[in-house]
């Protein structure tokens, strides 16, 4: 008795498994490559961004005012008694999302979005903060605060008013 395998049945050419071998090994060489090579920054170039120290960082009284009065800006060099000095030591740049000002003083808690400060690798910015309201912030009272970037790293930075 004989059995009839192609009964109802097709299968693939040789041609067509042969393409669609080459076609998967392409695939896994471009990966492995772009893995080993960093082709597709994977690994990425973290920024590695830090303010330079406490004695540089010194905000004059009165300038965080009520929450919501702040504006930052990214500056190349430093303004007098009120601005962030950072630096960033790793290879890749940062970009600096918000900074948050939280205070003993009368001002309370001040966030500042979309800064959108750009510090490239090696490179030295200042966050000028300029005041639109009021605040009471004396010689002595205390601040702290957060520098969010883009990609999630928080930087954090305490001191007090000059």
């Amino acid at each position: 008795m004989k059995i009839d395998a192609s009964h109802g049945r097709k299968a693939i050419t040789p041609i067509l498994a042969t393409v669609i071998l080459i076609a998967i090994t392409l695939i896994a060489g471009i990966a492995i490559a772009g893995f080993v090579f960093n082709l597709f920054n994977i690994f990425g170039n973290p920024p590695q961004i830090s303010y330079i120290s406490s004695s540089t960082l010194t905000i004059s009284s009165g300038t965080l005012a009520t929450p919501g009065a702040v504006a930052a800006t990214c500056t190349a060099s430093a303004t007098a008694g009120q601005s962030l000095e950072l630096h960033n030591t790793g290879t890749g740049a940062g970009t600096i999302r918000s900074v948050t000002i939280s205070s003993n003083a009368g001002g309370g808690t001040v966030t500042v979005s979309g800064v959108n400060c750009v510090l490239a690798a090696g490179a030295t910015k200042y966050i000028t903060f300029t005041a639109v309201g009021t605040g009471t912030a004396n010689p002595g009272d205390s601040f702290s605060g957060n520098v969010v970037l883009t990609g999630g790293q928080t930087i954090s930075f305490a001191n007090t008013f000059a």
